[in-house]
């Protein structure tokens, strides 16, 4: 069988993560990883048909990202919001463009909406990992980061659903959203 070379990127502290996370929308830090790898055509295309779906989204909404589905499992709540047309808060434009969607940008745009409250917490480093430079989200509602535990998420197309790799280790104030079929925000421990 063919064989085609895709990548992989990780962080400082982290690990070779099956994802589907377009490459080029990995910012680059002190202590990131490449790897390249072979990978079925099949798997590839796959990848590829859910970027185009996603152009194709993009598009019939006039370059406005809607997110279809966005759930949120807490420790202590579930909700779900359907249809969000997000907006670009701008909290990384140190690394990224003004206007550049992240998945940040959607629990940013519901507080803005009065549908949730929420509060950042930057980290410089976690655990093993020397340098993250991150917001992670540290509350949404009454649910506040605990030791190793708190908000996780995932973001992509729903075919590749957690546990698959739609959900890497990112932070959402990086993960750039082209214009994707859902996100989920939920409570995991690290």
């Amino acid at each position: 069988m063919e064989k085609l070379i895709i990548g992989t990127i990780y962080y400082s502290g982290g690990y070779p993560e099956p994802n589907v996370v377009r490459i080029d929308h990995y910012p680059w830090k002190p202590g990131t990883t490449l790897i390249m790898y072979e990978e079925s055509p099949s798997h590839l295309n796959h990848m590829y048909s859910t970027f185009v779906q996603e152009t194709v989204r993009l598009t019939a909404n006039n370059g406005t990202i809607i997110i279809p589905t966005v759930t949120i499992n807490g420790s202590s709540f579930d909700l779900e919001f359907y249809n969000i047309t997000v907006t670009a808060h701008d909290m990384r434009n140190d690394v990224l463009q003004n206007g550049t969607i992240t998945a940040l940008d959607v629990i940013m745009t519901l507080g803005d909406l009065g549908y949730l409250s929420y509060e950042l917490k930057w980290f410089t480093s976690l655990q093993r990992a020397e340098y993250i430079y991150t917001y992670f989200v540290q509350k949404i509602n009454s649910d506040e980061t605990v030791g190793r535990c708190g908000f996780l998420y995932e973001a992509g197309d729903t075919d590749f659903k957690f546990p698959g790799p739609n959900y890497i280790f990112m932070g959402a104030d990086t993960r750039i959203l082209t214009s994707p079929e859902y996100l989920r925000f939920f409570w995991g421990c690290l």
